[in-house]
């Protein structure tokens, strides 16, 4: 972000709108990987296949969550840059090395 150019309240707003979403995905983080564990478990087992489509179904759920949050934010955090910083952060997203 810093190679944005941000003014004080974007920078201000940006931290707000990442602390917000932080606290989900920090729920959903540990759950998933807990489920994935599951999951594993399962398919080494000898776990039905009921059993193991219902575990991958809710790892898949989890997942879908998770990736929509992160979206989300993502948006969140578009609507308070400009056109220009727009531009900038997904060439940044392409090549961080620039």
């Amino acid at each position: 972000m810093q190679k944005l150019n941000l003014n004080s309240e974007q920078t201000e707003k940006i931290q707000t709108i990442q602390q917000q979403y932080e606290v989900d995905l920090e729920k959903l983080s540990p759950e998933l990987k807990l489920r994935s564990q599951t999951l594993t478990k399962m398919l080494e087992g000898d776990a039905k296949s009921a059993e193991i489509s219902k575990q991958q179904s809710q790892v898949s759920k989890l997942q879908k969550k998770i990736s929509e949050l992160e979206f989300d934010r993502y948006l969140a955090i578009r609507d308070v840059l400009t056109v220009e910083q727009r531009r900038r952060r997904y060439y940044l997203r392409k090549d961080p090395s620039n």
